[in-house]
């Protein structure tokens, strides 16, 4: 994978974090690293790098197979952008915090959060 990050981090954060199993982090990390070897500038342009990954693999792939692999591909962007972005608060129009998606990833980071799952 690129230098954004640790392959083996990730694949632990994946595993511990997100509850993902061995296969279907093994097969995170493939489509991971396909979205990367064809997109090496995605983050000049996350939603046209997905898009465009998205329609290559709809001409190849079934619905469940792009599925998979985009929810890969974003959940990496979270783990990339949670590494280099700090948490801050935002604060909701009536004065309550509420976080978003890269803040309450960096707080489980940093194990103020005790489980995550994804759903799609």
């Amino acid at each position: 994978m690129s230098s954004h990050y640790n392959k083996s981090d990730f694949m632990q954060f994946l595993i511990e974090k997100c509850h993902f199993g061995n296969k279907k982090t093994k097969w995170a990390c493939y489509w991971v690293e396909r979205f990367e070897q064809l997109f090496p500038e995605w983050e000049q342009d996350r939603e046209h790098a997905i898009e465009a990954f998205n329609d290559l693999l709809c001409k190849r792939k079934s619905d469940i197979v792009v599925n998979w692999a985009l929810q890969s591909v974003r959940v990496f962007m979270m783990y990339v952008s949670v590494n280099s972005t700090p948490l801050s608060v935002i604060k909701h129009h009536n004065g309550e915090q509420i976080f978003s998606v890269w803040q309450i990833l960096a707080m489980f980071r940093q194990n103020k959060v005790k489980e995550l799952r994804f759903i799609l």
